[in-house]
């Protein structure tokens, strides 16, 4: 999956709208619709301030997978549980 696309699918199970994520970003909405359908390409410090708007670290960002969301969701999981799993996950890595 393209990281325009993670991005869009964080953003939605965040409950964000392009343009909210925009405007915490400094850009129109318009440009940050074109990150969401990679036709710009994006630098590490730009991921890096789109990951904390989403508030997910960039490493987990750039890894997501929706099939990750998608499996738990149909065994009665939780997407916001999965992502704050995903989370706590790189921080225990991160202290270990």
């Amino acid at each position: 999956m393209l990281i325009g696309n993670k991005i869009r699918k964080i953003r939605e199970l965040r409950g964000y709208t392009e343009e909210y994520l925009a405007h915490r970003l400094g850009m129109s909405q318009n440009n940050f619709s074109k990150i969401e359908l990679g036709k710009v390409a994006l630098t590490l410090e730009r991921i890096e301030e789109i990951a904390k708007v989403l508030d997910i670290d960039p490493i987990k960002l750039i890894e997501f997978d929706e099939a990750i969301i998608f499996n738990n969701n149909q065994s009665g999981g939780n997407a916001a549980n999965v992502i704050n799993q995903m989370l706590s996950d790189k921080l225990i890595e991160q202290y270990e």
